[in-house]
C-alpha cells in the first residue's frame, strides 16, 4: 500500500495536470497488476461501501493515543477531515511505526483485511485497526482510514486517469476510455487486459461473481 499512499501524496500536492498524469503513469507502470486494478477502482470514483463509521474510528484513536475525545473533536473542527485528524493525532503517539514490516500489497489490504473486517465483532474491529495503525507511517494511516470509511477521494478526473493509462499502454485514449465503460471488478486479469492491444480480452476479463469469488460484489459500488 505504500506505493499507492505515495501516489496519493503526489497527486494531492500538485495542481499541474501534466504532473498528475506523470504520477499516475509512473504508478501504473510500477505497481503489480492486482494493486493497480484496485487503485484504478478508487481513482475512477468508485468506492467500497461504508465499512466503519467515523465515530468508531475517533473512539479507537482516543484509545490508541490517549488523547481525550474532546481534543480529537476540537482537532477535527480545525482540520476538517476525519482521516487526516486521526493520522495527525496518532503521529503524536507513533512517531515511527511500532514494528517494521514488509509492505503489504494494496490488493491484500482490501481483499484480505478491510473487506473481511466488516463482518467482525466491534472489539475485533478495534483491535485489528489499532494494530494496523501502529505498523503504518502517517501517509498510510491516512489512506487506510479513508478506505475504512469509504470516503477516499483524490483530485483527479477520469480523463487524466485515461491519459495516464493510454501512455503506459501505448494505446489511443479513446480505446482505454471505451474499455473502462460498463461494470468491471478490480482484478489483475482486468488490468492486464485493459492495457492489452487485444481489445476482446477486456470483455473476457470483466468481473463476475464466478471470476472473482473472493471479493463479493455487494461490497463495492
Amino acid at each position: 500500500m505504500r506505493l499507492f499512499a505515495q501516489l496519493y501524496e503526489r497527486l494531492d500536492r500538485t495542481t499541474s495536470t501534466n504532473a498528475k498524469v506523470a504520477a499516475l503513469a509512473a504508478y501504473f507502470a510500477e505497481a503489480p497488476a492486482e494493486d493497480a486494478a484496485w487503485a484504478l477502482f478508487f481513482l475512477t470514483g468508485q468506492r467500497l461501501k461504508r465499512l466503519l463509521p467515523s465515530a468508531s474510528l475517533h473512539i479507537w484513536a482516543e484509545h490508541a493515543s490517549g488523547v481525550p475525545g474532546w481534543l480529537i473533536g476540537e482537532s477535527y473542527e480545525a482540520v476538517g477531515d476525519a482521516a487526516e485528524t486521526i493520522a495527525l493525532i496518532l503521529d503524536l503517539t507513533y512517531e515511527t511505526p511500532a514494528t517494521r514490516q514488509r509492505d503489504v500489497p494494496l490488493s491484500t489490504w482490501i481483499e484480505g483485511r478491510i473487506l473481511p473486517l466488516r463482518a467482525a465483532p466491534a472489539d475485533v474491529q478495534e483491535r485489528e485497526v489499532i494494530s494496523w495503525w501502529r505498523t503504518l507511517d502517517r501517509p498510510q494511516r491516512f489512506l487506510l482510514t479513508k478506505l475504512l470509511t469509504g470516503e477516499f477521494r483524490v483530485g483527479v478526473s477520469q480523463t487524466l486517469v485515461v491519459r495516464a493509462l493510454a501512455q503506459v499502454a501505448g494505446s489511443p485514449r479513446e480505446a482505454i476510455a471505451h474499455r473502462l465503460m460498463g461494470t468491471w471488478q478490480p482484478s489483475a486479469a482486468f488490468f492486464r487486459s485493459l492495457l492489452s492491444p487485444d481489445t476482446a480480452s477486456v470483455d473476457r476479463s470483466r468481473g463476475t461473481k464466478e471470476s472473482r469469488p473472493d471479493v463479493p460484489l455487494e461490497y463495492v459500488r
